[in-house]
């Protein structure tokens, strides 16, 4: 049978891979075989301690194939270990193995109640011991050479990405040359270590929300007289999933004050092995780091991510102090104080270590103070910077302080007022929002006398980091009111609306300055008389505080004139142009706008004469502001008198009568002049002359806006007698061959004339009328003999 204990897996309740004193742990072991097939497997787990219990001690794994592994996961074996059991105790397991046949016995032997715990929840492990070492956990000897190798007997050591950094670190406190106490390396023969610190409260798994993974526990020691307490906690998600920190709480038990006192963090460097390793100095990050000069892509470092002054040491075997040759006591406190003064290792070293330390200044009985820092591995610099950054944000994050709770205080003016913050047991008082120093500490804050509101800035002092501020203003009573209007008008019948704003009143006394007042909180007021009036409100709060408050209102007749009514304006060419609005009695007259200035004010307004169509602008001005304003249309009303004349030449032989005919637009009136003194009304009249003459006919007419105007025109009477006509008309040749020549006296016949010729049988030979002399008549086509 050739059966293999292949894998073992240890879970406490944490979910921890320890076997711890007093607690209780599963166990799961894996077997390969690597013979033929195994039908019942059966697996007895016994140990040769006392301290442990085993209460499931045999598993049936089932059958198991050749070249496979099984494992107890879904049974695992449960152990339970004495709570007397000392620190790391090395424990021998064995395993019995057995199909029924063949038995074959496995050993393995397993640290119980380690005083350590591998923090290892991101990219970086950093193991935290109980005795205050960084990187391992038991004392230095032939087997801690190479933490992290094979060598390795507990802890993880430092590594990044599992490939480990650190040969050694841990922390040392010192306040002075000879009292110093240290976990690391010590001033005897080479691999001894310090022992100084003493575990009060063993380390162990811890809970704390803020967190993805939390260990921590308490030391003590002598030489200064302090208790440690110390966490060590990562998160695993980036950007904060390549540093862990550390964080100590320094407590003073020596019974005295303690002027100033040195807490730091000792690292001696590995990367690549520790050959051409170099330090170097981030002020800005408070950064101490490593890396391999030869291109190593790793970089790890020591932040210090308190408040305290700093102070930072690069050794190496070249210069300045020798840790190399035993480190000496006064060598660990120059490391710890002298400030940042050996930033960087020279070149050409082939070790290096670094200090990096706070300073803890009047450090009172029974007083705590917190020293932290940040352990830190990256690919290159601006990786491990930036980590930095999130490091210190975090911190910042976690232990900054509950903002204070604090109510708004109401005081009388005058009065002192005490402010009263909750959420937190210390605070800082401020006066601005941009001041650096306090103007008070404490748990309550007693400020005044106040003539005005003022604001405070309030922040909690309880963690490490003060909280955000909050503003706190202190309200010195005041009575306030609002106005619905600061301008009324009568003629709207406006109602004034004052509405209290006084800060918690409880009782109001209004006086309007008419006369009249209300003890109403919100009370309506009417005014009836215009004029200036000013409103006062005396209020007074629970606290007995009273405050007035004056404000003005002004009361006009009207706040807005009426709009004007003014109808369109319709003049005669010329005439004088009257403008009469309506619904006010105080108006302004614009030519354009927008109506910047008035042409004319008044009730009523005339301009003219009128020649052309135009447009004026007419606002109400009775109240405060002018209305609104109203165009008014100015239309030029045109007429012109024509009439026709059927026939200007009339006979008075044959009573030819006179007809006219009015062709004026838009008349609707009619004057008509005959000439011989008589007249007529009508549109188209006719008229019958009595004497010859030449007479003047004139029509005036009126459209219906008044407008007239006028037209003459000349007629020529005459009277034409048969007896006279021989005198008026010449005729001549006569006797004619033909053609004969007519002529008539124009004294006597002033128009046309008509001639005539007929046989004595009555048969017409000619016809023809003429009005310029003189006329032609040819009748050469008549026979000679013929009479005519």
């Amino acid at each position: 049978m050739s059966l293999a204990l292949t894998g073992k897996q240890i879970r406490d309740a944490q979910a921890q891979p320890y076997l711890r004193a007093g607690q209780s742990a599963d166990m799961i072991l894996e077997m390969t075989n690597y013979a033929s097939p195994i039908t019942n497997l059966k697996v007895t787990l016994a140990s040769t301690s006392p301290n442990i219990t085993i209460t499931n001690p045999t598993i049936f794994f089932g059958p198991a194939g050749s070249n496979a592994t099984v494992s107890n996961s879904g049974n695992p074996f449960k152990l339970q270990v004495n709570s007397g059991i000392p620190a790391n105790t090395p424990v021998l397991f064995r395993v019995t193995s057995t199909d029924g046949i063949y038995t074959k016995v496995n050993y393995f032997t397993q640290f119980v109640n380690p005083d350590y715990i591998d923090i290892n929840t991101n990219q970086l492990t950093v193991t935290v011991s109980g005795t205050g070492r960084l990187g391992y956990g038991k004392e230095f000897s032939l087997y801690d050479y190479g933490v992290g190798t094979q060598y390795q007997l507990t802890g993880n050591g430092i590594r990044y990405k599992n490939q480990p950094l650190l040969y050694e670190a841990g922390i040392l406190i010192g306040s002075s040359d000879d009292k110093v106490s240290s976990t690391i390396r010590s001033n005897k023969a080479q691999f001894t270590k310090d022992n100084d610190f003493v575990a009060v409260n063993p380390i162990g798994v811890q809970s704390y929300a803020l967190t993805d993974q939390i260990a921590g526990g308490r030391l003590s020691e002598s030489k200064n007289g302090l208790e440690v307490s110390y966490q060590a906690y990562a998160w695993k998600n980036a950007p904060l999933d390549k540093f862990v920190i550390v964080e100590y709480q320094l407590k003073n038990t020596s019974g005295a004050d303690i002027d100033s006192v040195y807490a730091g963090l000792f690292a001696d460097w590995e990367i690549n092995g520790r050959k051409d390793n170099r330090l170097s100095w981030d002020a800005s990050n408070r950064l101490g780091y490593a890396f391999n000069s030869t291109g190593s892509s790793m970089y790890a470092g020591i932040q210090l991510l308190t408040n305290q002054p700093v102070n930072y040491y690069a050794f190496d075997n070249q210069a300045g102090i020798n840790i190399f040759d035993g480190f000496t006591s006064a060598e660990k406190f120059a490391g710890l104080s002298k400030g940042t003064t050996r930033t960087q290792s020279v070149a050409g070293a082939d070790d290096v270590a670094q200090m990096l330390a706070a300073q803890i200044k009047n450090l009172k009985q029974n007083q705590v103070a917190v020293v932290a820092f940040a352990i830190l591995a990256g690919d290159d610099l601006h990786d491990l910077q930036r980590s930095a950054l999130a490091a210190k944000q975090k911190f910042i994050e976690i232990n900054r302080s509950p903002a204070p709770i604090l109510a708004t205080p109401n005081i009388c003016r005058g009065d002192m007022a005490t402010l009263n913050p909750a959420n937190g047991g210390q605070f800082k008082l401020y006066t601005t929002s941009s001041s650096l120093t306090p103007a008070a500490t404490g748990t309550t804050f007693s400020v005044g006398p106040f003539t005005k509101d003022s604001t405070f800035y309030i922040t909690g002092t309880d963690s490490l980091f003060e909280s955000t501020p909050v503003a706190v203003k202190a309200d010195v009573f005041e009575a306030n009111f609002k106005l619905s209007s600061d301008t009324l008008g009568i003629y709207e019948a406006h109602i004034l609306t004052a509405t209290d704003q006084s800060d918690a009143a409880t009782q109001w006394q209004w006086d309007f300055g008419d006369g009249t007042g209300s003890t109403q909180q919100h009370p309506n007021h009417q005014y009836t008389q215009p004029g200036t009036y000013q409103i006062t409100l005396l209020a007074r709060n629970a606290q007995g505080c009273t405050a007035s408050h004056e404000k003005t209102v002004w009361v006009f007749n009207g706040i807005y004139s009426l709009t004007p009514t003014v109808s369109e304006v319709v003049v005669c060419p010329g005439s004088s142009l009257k403008i009469q609005p309506g619904n006010g009695n105080s108006f302004k007259l614009y030519t354009q706008l927008p109506a910047h200035t008035p042409v004319a004010s008044g009730s009523d307004f005339e301009a003219g004469p009128a020649l052309k169509d135009t447009v004026y602008y007419v606002t109400g001005n009775d109240f405060l502001f002018e209305s609104e304003p109203v165009a008014v249309a100015i239309k030029v009303a045109r007429h012109q008198t024509d009439f026709r004349v059927m026939d200007d030449s009339l006979d008075l032989r044959d009573e030819e009568i006179l007809h006219l005919n009015d062709q004026s637009k838009e008349a609707v009136s009619w004057h008509w002049n005959f000439g011989d003194g008589t007249t007529s009304r009508e549109p188209n009249p006719t008229h019958q002359y009595t004497n010859i003459g030449t007479y003047t006919v004139t029509l005036r007419t009126e459209n219906g806006y008044g407008c007239a105007d006028s037209l003459s025109k000349n007629i020529t009477v005459t009277r034409t007698l048969v007896e006279d006509l021989a005198q008026a008309i010449t005729l001549y040749p006569n006797p004619s061959s033909g053609r004969v020549y007519l002529e008539k006296d124009h004294g006597f016949i002033t128009g046309k004339i008509t001639v005539e010729v007929y046989t004595p049988v009555g048969k017409e030979l000619y016809k023809a009328a003429f009005i310029q002399p003189p006329h032609v008549i040819d009748l050469s086509f008549v026979q000679k003999e013929s009479a005519w």
